[in-house]
This record gives structure tokens, sequence and C-alpha cells, in this order.
């Protein structure tokens, strides 16, 4: 690639030319229609001068005389970056999957610009009764939300009232994460705000706060822990105890009127969370992994959006979001939600609400941690390759563990 001179190589361009015509014609094979004549030329595709994470311009493919398609093809468009110092990398192939239904029109520029389409909608299913073999099999192994109706149904939690928030554990001082870093409030007094909260004037949102640690009078009505979120690797006993955070961590998140969580995200250290809703409501937004692309990351840290509210999105800096088809879902109290390690999500709240989220390692998400752990993790050198070999040692054992307890679990 010539950096200086902003253009890819015919060559590059031309194996473009014949990878797209190879996938369009395996399309042909599929649906026996005419195969479509792609032409590519060489066209830059600029957005606003921050708007793209990846790169503001790339060489884009254009047909001249694609058919009309019937509404099952997917597309992938696929761009080489023109900056080589991209923290993505020059000629890295950029997937961006868009999804049926469309038409595209014989002439039209096959750009995610160009193409009027939108994801499939995710569904999230509301299930009651699940056994743990069918969570495993339906929705874990499969990396799916799930949204479970009766996960608490053991816990005295589910009769808490503000009343009873401010009897039992007002006079504690807790420790709430803010986007500059935290700060320490009585708990009684941040009830005391959100339950007074207003869209003009919103009170701190009080969120990550450790039950058992910070409020160790309210931790008992939070257990026996879920049955889905067991077992546990984080509190195995073959990692070192309260590895990267404290073991058996369940955190308390409690927001008023015109709270919300700061960002899009995913979850940092590969850990599957299961958010289960106590008092109000809350709106619960999440994509899949597929639509990342769309989901603008911040350079630097690509696990968090830049997009801050979704209510009023800037499309000129983020154009592509367009193409974005979030679930919206609410939670209602009793219900618990399953949200797969990789899946984009935030909350917004309409209402006081209160949630607790159990966090957990285990087979489905440990090459994630260990991944994130490779290039996060602040051991360095020799030592850190040990960590990750015997990272991966435990991640054998214990795999072979939930094996045998899977095998002995019945459906209910």
């Amino acid at each position: 690639m010539d950096t200086s001179s902003g253009m890819t190589s015919v060559e590059t361009i031309a194996g473009f030319q014949t990878s797209i015509n190879r996938r369009f014609t395996a399309f042909q094979g599929k649906t026996g229609s005419d195969s479509p004549h792609l032409d590519v030329s060489r066209t830059a595709l600029t957005t606003a001068p921050d708007a793209n994470p990846v790169d503001n311009n790339f060489d884009v493919f254009h047909h001249h005389t694609l058919p009309a398609v019937g509404p099952s093809l997917m597309v992938r468009c696929m761009a080489t970056s023109l900056d080589s110092t991209s923290h993505i990398g020059a000629h890295t192939m950029i997937q961006r999957t868009l999804f049926a239904p469309s038409r595209c029109q014989a002439g039209t520029p096959l750009s995610v610009a160009a193409l009027s389409v939108s994801p499939t909608p995710v569904d999230v299913p509301r299930v009651e009764g699940l056994s743990y073999r069918e969570f495993v099999h339906d929705f874990q192994r499969l990396r799916r939300p799930v949204i479970l109706t009766d996960a608490t149904r053991n816990w005295s939690a589910r009769g808490w009232s503000l009343e009873t928030l401010q009897r039992r554990a007002g006079h504690r001082t807790v420790t709430i994460r803010t986007e500059t870093g935290s700060a320490n409030y009585l708990f009684g007094d941040l009830v005391d705000l959100l339950s007074n909260a207003t869209d003009g004037q919103p009170a701190p949102y009080a969120r990550n706060v450790d039950v058992e640690r910070n409020l160790p009078e309210l931790w008992p009505d939070i257990q026996p822990r879920l049955e889905f979120a067991t077992p546990d690797w984080k509190s195995s006993g073959l990692l070192p105890r309260d590895f990267i955070f404290p073991n058996g961590l369940e955190e308390l998140f409690l927001g008023g009127v015109g709270n919300s969580f700061p960002r899009l995200h995913v979850d940092y250290w590969g850990m599957d969370g299961f958010v289960s809703q106590i008092l109000g409501r809350k709106e619960f937004i999440l994509a899949p992994p597929s639509q990342t692309p769309f989901m603008y990351p911040t350079p630097g840290d690509e696990l968090s959006s830049q997009i801050t509210d979704l209510d009023q999105v800037d499309f000129e800096r983020f154009p592509m979001f367009a193409q974005a088809a979030p679930a919206r879902i609410t939670l209602e109290p009793g219900d618990t939600l399953y949200n797969p390690n990789g899946w984009w999500h935030t909350t917004v709240m309409r209402e006081l609400s209160l949630t607790v989220i159990t966090a957990t390692w285990n087979s489905s998400n440990w090459k994630t941690f260990r991944k994130q752990y490779r290039q996060r993790g602040k051991t360095r050198g020799l030592s850190k390759l040990c960590m990750l070999g015997y990272l991966a040692a435990v991640g054998s054992v214990l795999s072979i563990r939930d094996q045998i307890k899977l095998m002995g679990a019945t459906p209910r």
C-alpha cells in the first residue's frame, strides 16, 4: 500500500475484484440466479474527521451491473485501510455484515452508505422453568441472551422496598463508580436523592456497589447464588483468591429517573453477566458481536463505544449506527437477563430501579478472558507467559468438571 498517495495497488484491487466475484458466483450457485458482474472502481468513502474509529478513508467496491437480488442475500462489504497508522492496521479486511431485507438495484454503489438494509432484529426470549442443562445447551454455549423469569425465586431480596433498604443499610458508606473515578456516599442519602430525582435533576447513579463488602446486611438476601451462574470459575480454588477482582462478586446498581449507563460497552475480562431486576423497571439495550462495526469502538478502548446517547445519536459522526438493530427490552421485577460476553449493551432508567448483577467465568467465555488477560494483565514478560499457561491448564481441568456436572443435570 502506498500510504503517501493514499491509494492501494492495482494488484490489491484486482484481488478484491476476484474475491467479490467468487462470493457472488457462490451465491448464484445457491440461488440459481444469474451471477452479477461486478466492476471495482477505486473510490474513497470519506466520513467526518473523527467519525470512524477504524479509518476515515477506504477503498470501497462499486458495482455497475448488479441486478436486483432476493431478500435473503447477505452482503459482506470489504475494505482496505488507506492509513497504515490505523490501530486496526493496513490491509485489514473490515467486515461489515449487512442483512436483508433489501433489494439492490442495478448501478447502485455496493457500499455501507448506499445499501438501505438493517440487521436481523435480535430476539431475546422470556423463559420460565428452564433447566440447567437446557440453559447451557440453548443459551450459554450459543452466546445467546435470554430473560429468565424465575431465576431469583429463592431470593428474599424480591421483597425489598426503599424503606427496607433505608432501615437495614442506610448507615453504610458505599463507594460508587463515576466517569472520573469514584465517590463515597451514605447509602441512605443515595436512596433519598434517587427517590426525588427528575429528568432535569438526576441523582448520582449508584453503580458497581459490592454488596457483600459495602452492604453486608443485604447480602444474605441475594443468596443462594443463581443456579445458572454456577459453577463460577472465578471462585475456583485453582485461581488466586480475588484474582482480578473479588470472588463471588455481586454488584448493586441503583438508579433513578434520568439515569443511564454512560455508554454502550462490552464487559471487560470476558465475563458473562446475570442482570437481576429487584425494584422498578429498567430498559436494557443490547446488540450482538456481529454488529461491532456499527458500534464505533473507541480507539484505545475497543470495548467501549464512542456513542454516549442512544436517544440522540449524531448520525453525521456515526453514520453506520443507522445500520445497527439493537434490541430494546424492559426488565421487570423478578426478571434476570443472561448477557453473554461480547454483546454490546447499556441501560436507561425511566423510574427508580434497583438491579443486582452477578458476573461469572465459565467454559464458554474462558478463551476470551485469557485473550484479554494477555492484552490487559498487569504482569509482564516471563511471569505473564507462565500465568497464561497456567490459565490454559485451569480451563482444561474446570471444563472436565463442568462436563461431569452437566451429565448429571436433569431437566426440571
